[in-house]
């Protein structure tokens, strides 16, 4: 079982900019120091809903204020980059971070920063799959000649090369089950999660990842998944569900004003039909969407032994076992309080949640085989 932060460095209007880059660098030292497996940074254009245009060059500077967590993307876009200059940028921090890199790749869903790059979303998947094949080319052969759609490349070679063999790749899928299929028969890791808004139907993911499993005839392990979750705590209870509000407001404030899968009235590509009622989903009134969140079950927020609780249920009942946690959704909590946060993960709840999925597996073990 293995756990990550997530930084997305969104920016609050009473933070300047590199406030906001300083308090994520500050986050991933922490979580470095705090033993978690992976800090995750994403990508995301011309809002304050994310401003780190560039998680490779963030990356870079986490990989040099830490020593031990993997460094990942969750996600990149390789449809707004050339693949050749992405392959040399993931070869570059894994040198620097000294093998650590881990690449998550993403088609992308905002129709806004499509517009601005001037890329055609209908485009998206075509360009993914042609791009990510050609990025682990680069990566893994001396040389590599091709002649795509959207790219060609004769005879090119990336240096420095990559320390580790074979950087691991994984796939941003949401409920697209194409995109389910391709990752698994190309033998990538997976990053299961509803980028606007915490998915309440995550187990259907993970069931369409085990068909695939079943279709490609490989062993329906889910130690390269992982799922992705809002989470805060701390052992005042009132205070640990009551506190993110105002930030998780606020991030849904940034979502509805920058961050549109598609435009209202627009037509939702064939491809993005998981995103069709992302208006319905964001602008419902029936409940408080901070409350609405609260009931999710990757919702991570409150205190550690109800936490706990939940990751077991996760855990036990469906089956998933890695868990990124987003604990400044909005980028609004006060510092301190986000620190307290990552640090009750790290010394109460992660050790609890592994000791529990060993003794529930070991039961599981014990009753399959009185079977």
């Amino acid at each position: 079982m293995k756990f990550g932060v997530f930084i997305l460095g969104e920016k609050p209007p009473m933070l300047p900019g590199d406030e906001v880059y300083r308090r994520n660098l500050d986050q991933a030292r922490a979580a470095d120091d705090m033993g978690y497996d992976t800090i995750w940074i994403g990508e995301h254009h011309f809002s304050p809903y994310g401003t780190i245009a560039d998680p490779f060059v963030f990356g870079a500077a986490v990989a040099t204020v830490t020593k031990h967590a993997r460094i990942g993307t969750a996600v990149v876009i390789p449809a707004f980059a050339n693949p050749i200059r992405m392959a040399e940028q993931v070869a570059m921090v894994d040198a620097i971070s000294g093998g650590r890199f881990d690449l998550g790749l993403g088609r992308g869903y905002q129709q806004k920063e499509f517009k601005k790059f001037g890329i055609p979303m209908e485009e998206s998947t075509e360009r993914f799959i042609e791009f990510v094949d050609v990025i682990e080319k680069l990566l893994t052969h001396e040389s590599y000649s091709w002649e795509g759609k959207f790219s060609h490349g004769e005879d090119i070679n990336i240096f420095p090369r990559p320390i580790q063999n074979g950087v691991p790749f994984y796939i941003a899928v949401l409920r697209t089950a194409s995109t389910i299929d391709w990752a698994v028969s190309k033998g990538y890791g997976t990053m299961v999660g509803n980028p606007y808004i915490p998915d309440p139907e995550l187990s259907k993911s993970l069931e369409l990842l085990q068909q695939s499993h079943d279709k490609h005839n490989v062993d329906r392990d889910v130690s390269d998944t992982w799922a992705l979750t809002t989470a805060f705590t701390n052992h005042d209870r009132d205070f640990a569900l009551n506190y993110p509000r105002d930030s998780v407001r606020l991030n849904m404030q940034f979502l509805q004003q920058y961050a549109a899968p598609f435009e209202r009235g627009e037509t939702v590509p064939q491809s993005y039909q998981a995103y069709s009622n992302w208006y319905d989903t964001i602008a419902s009134r029936d409940i408080d969407p901070y409350d609405k969140i609260l009931q999710i079950p990757t919702s991570f927020i409150g205190s550690p032994d109800s936490i706990i609780d939940k990751i077991r249920v996760m855990n036990k009942e469906q089956g998933w076992e890695n868990f990124i946690l987003t604990l400044n959704k909005g980028g609004a909590m006060e510092q301190e309080h986000v620190l307290e946060a990552m640090k009750i993960f790290a010394e109460e709840i992660i050790p609890a949640a592994r000791e529990n999925a060993v003794k529930d597996a070991e039961s599981k073990s014990r009753v399959d085989a009185g079977a």
